[in-house]
């Protein structure tokens, strides 16, 4: 297959250099505002760690350690500012590009790898994703990576690549747990590609063991770097997303609805994967088993999944691209077809021309659907930012820069763009934490009491503050600035 198009041989450099300019001419990467909530929780709970606070006993964390890690030590390197964040979160984003162009390009051609990539640049909020200092973007990267290396080690035999497979995957659990929904696909895929090579009458216990060794190899790692970095704590990692009071506050409703855009959104991925499934169970290529696994594991997940925010849509968004390249490759293998075999007769033609046009009417619709896709990858990378309120930090970088400490805030973004730290058991503050009663008004109190912090910038959640909470602030500080919603506080001395 890959000799029909001699130049695109070797397109992973193609594929990265798609990614980066995609990344020029739309990314938001040199906004100095956040691009969403979570980048100021992120990044604050990485100065804390780099400044020597420890996670999970003084900083309180729901998710992994791992990202948090990286960037701590990412900023010992080159510095703490949010480019540096997201440059790293950018090289993740490159990874993911580059592995799945190598995982396809391997089992299909150079034209349906390209086109995979292509469709990941335009799927929904992918390019915001990979500028934001977030972690679902790296864990389901090194996920892929995972996979990747599992069709490795079925194309080469080597143990090694299942052994990184395994520790890949290990590395995605830690960095955010919800990469486990591909862990269904790497078992399948284990089982069944063995089974399916010819002469092969049943899954053989060799098979076996590579499925369980690879299920226990990904466990032990997960549970090492836990104990490493403190992280078996389920109280924190596990209980707050399960907690009854954390599912009763978001609406179920408006999950469902939100899912329902994402798949409208993307009905022509959704058509062209279709196309490729079939292609696939034709020819009996089995390596589909991952990304139709993974897709449709994804979708039962966030079907549950509560609260659903918009950069929870990449779970889906990237198996659906690898499964549609199969559906591009069922176009190429028609068009490879007709010029090597000319002379078919009318029900041959009309068969593999029927492939070729469903799958080129796919691709031109997703460029056009729901609107031009420039517009649309312009839109979705762009709006919808949290209000930056740029006076506020320029009052706090001048009042930090005469007199350092520590600032309280429910928008740590803002403590982080002066370099200044928060406390670290409200580093992540967050709606779900207040709403579910994970923070009460008297651990706010608590709070105010043992640090004293002489800066204060309360915005996001001023009508879900309690009243003793309030009546401290008001008590103890001075309102020096207001804006909008933001209300910046100094101590009283």
């Amino acid at each position: 297959m890959r000799r029909f198009f001699p130049p695109l041989q070797n397109t992973a450099w193609l594929a990265l250099l798609f990614f980066f300019v995609a990344i020029a001419i739309y990314s938001p990467i040199l906004l100095q505002q956040d691009l969403d909530y979570d980048e100021g929780i992120n990044l604050m709970k990485a100065l804390l760690f780099q400044r020597g606070y420890a996670l999970y006993t003084e900083i309180w964390s729901d998710q992994p350690p791992l990202l948090t890690a990286l960037l701590a030590g990412w900023f010992a390197l080159v510095g703490d500012s949010v480019l540096a964040g997201r440059v790293l979160i950018l090289a993740f984003a490159a990874g993911l590009v580059w592995t799945m162009h190598n995982a396809l390009y391997r089992h299909t051609s150079g034209l349906a790898a390209l086109g995979a990539v292509a469709l990941l640049l335009f799927s929904q909020e992918f390019i915001r994703l990979s500028s934001s200092v977030m972690i679902g973007l790296p864990a389901l990267a090194l996920a892929m990576v995972a996979l990747w290396l599992l069709l490795r080690y079925r194309d080469t035999d080597r143990g090694i690549w299942l052994a990184l497979s395994a520790i890949a995957m290990a590395c995605a659990a830690q960095i955010k747990l919800w990469a486990v929904v591909a862990v269904p696909a790497a078992l399948l895929y284990l089982l069944l590609s063995d089974a399916a090579r010819p002469h092969a009458v049943r899954i053989s216990r060799r098979t076996l063991l590579e499925t369980v060794g690879w299920l226990i190899v990904t466990g032990i790692g997960y549970v090492v770097i836990g104990f490493v970095f403190g992280a078996l704590r389920m109280d924190q990692l596990i209980a707050p997303h399960f907690d009854a009071d954390t599912r009763t506050a978001f609406l179920y409703t408006n999950n469902l609805l939100y899912l329902r855009y994402a798949m409208q959104r993307h009905i022509p991925y959704l058509l062209l994967a279709l196309v490729g499934v079939i292609w696939a169970a034709r020819w009996r290529q089995m390596e589909i088993i991952l990304p139709l696994v993974w897709f449709g594991a994804s979708v039962v997940a966030l079907a549950v999944q509560r609260p659903l925010w918009h950069h929870h849509i990449t779970l889906f968004t990237i198996p659906l691209c690898w499964l549609s390249a199969y559906g591009i490759q069922a176009g190429v293998q028609v068009v490879q077809s007709i010029a090597q075999t000319p002379q078919k007769s009318r029900g041959e033609i009309l068969r593999t021309y029927g492939l070729c046009v469903l799958a080129t009417g796919f691709l031109i619709a997703i460029l056009f659907y729901p609107a031009p896709i420039y517009a649309l990858i312009r839109q979705e990378s762009h709006s919808n930012l949290p209000i930056y309120n740029r006076q506020m930090v320029d009052h706090l970088r001048q009042d930090v820069q005469s007199a350092p400490g520590i600032i309280f805030t429910d928008r740590p973004f803002y403590a982080f763009q002066v370099h200044a730290l928060t406390p670290p058991e409200t580093a992540v503050i967050s709606r779900k934490r207040l709403q579910s009663g994970d923070i009460t008004d008297d651990m706010l109190v608590q709070m105010l009491e043992k640090y004293a912090p002489p800066y204060l910038v309360l915005e996001r959640f001023t009508s879900i503050y309690g009243e003793n909470f309030l009546r401290m602030v008001h008590d103890r500080y001075s309102l020096r600035f207001e804006v909008d919603s933001s209300q910046y506080y100094v101590l009283n001395y």
